[in-house]
């Protein structure tokens, strides 16, 4: 079981903070190219399509690593780096569903995303990310 929680858990957290940074670049190159006009379909069909997995990830992420915990020493009690990098999950999780809302509000409107927004979002979802990575490293070396 443990091993199977950890996979999860690994897959989890490359497609969940994969989306976010992949809608982040996106954007920025967006940004920085105004004279190329709106972006291609396929590219916005990118943006949707990791808005999508994202959120979906990230509950992963979340549900695996608590069970991880939870297997591995029968308590949530871990101490104040497992507290760290909760926050960062909790900051990352919130920031790609937050993207995910604001991509299909857009969406809904047809009307295109806020990118620079989206952009600004991305990089709290690289601060959440840091964050649980280095914490949990450290706690669970």
């Amino acid at each position: 079981m443990l091993y199977v929680l950890k996979f999860i858990h690994i897959f989890a957290l490359v497609f969940g903070a994969g989306s976010g940074i992949t809608n982040g670049i996106l954007a920025s190159r967006i940004i920085k190219n105004p004279e190329a006009g709106p972006p291609p379909p396929m590219v916005v069909a990118l943006m949707q399509t990791m808005g999508k997995i994202g959120p979906i990830a990230m509950i992963l992420l979340w549900l695996s690593g608590l069970g991880l915990v939870y297997v591995e020493y029968g308590s949530l009690s871990v101490g104040p780096l497992f507290y760290l990098k909760l926050a960062g999950a909790t900051l990352a999780l919130v920031c790609v569903m937050l993207m995910a809302k604001i991509a299909m509000q857009a969406q809904a409107a047809g009307t295109p995303p806020p990118l620079k927004k989206i952009k600004k979002i991305s990089h709290l979802v690289w601060l959440g990310v840091i964050t649980a990575v280095i914490s949990a490293v450290v706690l669970f070396n």
